[in-house]
């Protein structure tokens, strides 16, 4: 949940850091506007400041794969963004294009205008940028203008990143392996945002060796920066306390959740021991259990099998020898002497437990339950042994009721689940939690656990309470989570109102840093 927070921020961060130095820039060129007042300087003042708006506008953005919907429009902020940033690219390119090369003492040059781009596309934004990056090398190499070679390097950078935030468009593929590099705080996302802060910090060196020559310069800035830092801590520290609190309240609600699924776990229990119950009391298995038919037995018992939805019944006489099955109406005569359950019902008690057994891809947990038939003088006449699984299709129901994700483990290995694989397929039934912080927590030391975990590539809140058998030891796990992004969308609509407060109220800030420096500055002089 932290790192797709934290890269939001960087995010938010980096572009308002780019606006406010593309704004600078802005200003400079403006400065030149006033004292020539050309056409020239007019497109690269308004190209430069159509920039920095671009900038500050998609500081506001939010990845709503993470966080959700935005409470902007999608296109709205799309559009908003693509013709400011294509509007100010094409002032700057104009601007180049109407100043004509100091060329260099007995040297030509001649220049070839780019074949222009007639429909906007993703694509057009880098190329825009890559053509501002050639006008400020050509000027700074076949011209005479050394000092706008820094500018010709940072655009170059800047188109880097360009073409990196032009492929993250592309988020909707179906090629899982592309989706991995352009996904939402993927490989290319941070490379975009990595080579548009070295832009900034190369724009910003540039820049500051002309403003800083001046005292109201140096003031405004320092101003600016000052407030920068504090809207930007304010900014994080009050989204940082609510995803703590939303991340605190859902930990604390997947305690309760887990602690009623192992109260489900125990109703089945209970259930189920009803059921044997009525078997073991029943007038029929009563007359016939003692009797030689036990063919007519396992027929009686595989009736209460269909009616009570169970896997086994299983009646057994005071040896251990079964002497029928329902779920098989010829097994009978093998032992059961050994079965712990059986042991604890000869002594006349009813009994029911959860229990691991391996199987061919992961264990199999279920629910057993032991009953003594007795007799007037309570003597164990016979004991019924019956069975419930806990699979899939239990949790698949509690998830309709709950909208919980659920897991049961035999050990450390994943028995039945909600979830799904990544292709949302198949369940990723048999793998093994490999959390030793789970383990030893559970496992070990027989202790619920709370926290973050990261299950098949997605991060989930989730709580994990031991299941245990007849002796409270811990043979399993019971599980519960919340996928985060969930909860990232419930913070999402909060986050991006106050990424639009701050960067609303940084501007209103700009004009009394203005106001003051000068007013500093002319009773200095």
């Amino acid at each position: 949940m932290w790192l797709p927070f934290f890269f939001t921020h960087v995010h938010f961060t980096i572009n308002v850091f780019v606006a406010l130095i593309l704004t600078a820039v802005t200003w400079l060129y403006f400065d030149a506007w006033i004292s020539k007042k050309n056409l020239r300087e007019a497109c690269r003042t308004l190209g430069f400041l159509l920039l920095a708006i671009s900038f500050a506008v998609n500081s506001t953005k939010i990845e709503t794969f993470i966080f959700g919907a935005s409470i902007l429009p999608d296109n709205l902020l799309l559009w908003s963004v693509l013709v400011s940033r294509v509007t100010g690219y094409v002032l700057v390119v104009l601007s180049h294009i109407l100043d004509p090369l100091q060329p260099k003492p007995k040297t030509t040059a001649v220049f070839i205008p780019p074949v222009i781009v007639k429909s906007i596309s993703v694509f057009a934004v880098p190329f825009l940028s890559l053509l501002v990056a050639f006008f400020y090398i050509r000027r700074a190499t076949f011209g005479l203008e050394r000092h706008l070679k820094p500018l010709g390097l940072a655009f170059l950078l800047l188109t880097i990143s360009e073409i990196s935030f032009s492929l993250c468009t592309y988020q909707n593929t179906t090629n899982i392996s592309f989706f991995k590099l352009v996904a939402p705080f993927g490989p290319v996302w941070i490379t975009g945002h990595v080579f548009l802060f070295i832009f900034a910090l190369i724009l910003l060196h540039w820049v500051a060796g002309y403003l800083l020559k001046r005292f109201s310069s140096q003031l405004i800035l320092a101003f600016t920066s000052m407030t920068l830092a504090v809207f930007m801590l304010t900014t994080v520290g009050f989204t940082g306390i609510l995803i703590n609190s939303l991340e605190t309240q859902n930990l604390s609600q997947l305690e309760t959740d887990v602690k009623i699924l192992k109260f489900a776990l125990k109703s089945q229990q209970n259930t189920l021991l009803s059921d044997t119950q009525t078997i073991a009391l029943n007038p029929d298995v009563n007359k016939l259990f003692n009797s030689a038919d036990r063919q007519l037995l396992a027929t009686t018992l595989q009736s209460f099998l269909l009616t009570k939805k169970q896997t086994t019944v299983t009646v057994v006489n005071p040896d251990g020898v079964v002497l029928a099955r329902g779920d098989d109406l010829e097994k009978h005569g093998n032992s059961l002497s050994s079965d712990p359950l059986f042991k604890r019902a000869i002594t006349g008690n009813s009994v029911s437990t959860i229990t691991v057994s391996p199987g061919p891809i992961s264990p199999v947990i279920f629910i057993q339950a032991a009953v003594p038939i007795l007799d007037t003088d309570k003597k164990v006449l016979a004991v019924v042994l019956t069975d419930s699984d806990l699979d899939n299709a239990f949790l698949d129901n509690l998830k309709v009721s709950t909208g919980l994700e659920a897991s049961l483990y035999g050990g450390s290995q994943l028995s039945a689940t909600t979830l799904t694989t990544p292709d949302g397929s198949s369940r990723p039934v048999g793998i093994h939690e490999t959390n030793p912080q789970v383990k030893t927590q559970v496992l070990e030391k027989n202790l619920p656990y709370t926290g973050s975990v990261n299950l098949f590539g997605h991060y989930y809140l989730s709580a994990y309470l031991p299941l245990t058998d007849l002796d409270d030891q811990p043979i399993g796990m019971i599980f519960v989570g919340r996928d985060q992004i969930t909860i990232l969308h419930t913070a999402g609509h909060a986050i991006q109102t106050t990424f639009i407060a701050t960067l609303a109220l940084l501007l209103f800030s700009l004009l009394p840093s203005v106001l003051i420096a000068k007013s500093i500055s002319r009773q200095i002089k």
